[in-house]
């Protein structure tokens, strides 16, 4: 009777293991492909926090190129200016 209680329990526990291992492995490439796809939405997001962190500490963050999503440049958005990070969060 032990016998039969310990195969089920670990056969439980061994299927319990390769989900949570499959779970992960998906969750891992999923946030892999979000970074490194741009959106209109993202790049968007990425071009207001960069002017307003411009605006807040009165000096360019300059890391423009590091700050994900990349490629934004295929939306025609490109690193601001200070003039343009100033119309858009007017001191």
């Amino acid at each position: 009777m032990r016998k039969a209680i310990s195969t089920y329990v670990l056969f439980i526990i061994l299927l319990i293991a390769v989900t949570a291992m499959g779970i992960g492995v998906i969750l891992y490439y999923f946030g892999q492909s979000s970074k490194e796809q741009a959106t209109l939405a993202s790049c968007q997001t990425k071009l207001t926090e960069y002017c307003y962190k411009w605006v807040k500490d009165n000096k360019e963050p300059g890391d423009w190129d590091k700050i994900p999503p990349t490629g934004c440049e295929k939306f025609n958005i490109n690193k601001p200016t200070e003039d343009y990070c100033r119309k858009v969060y007017p001191s």
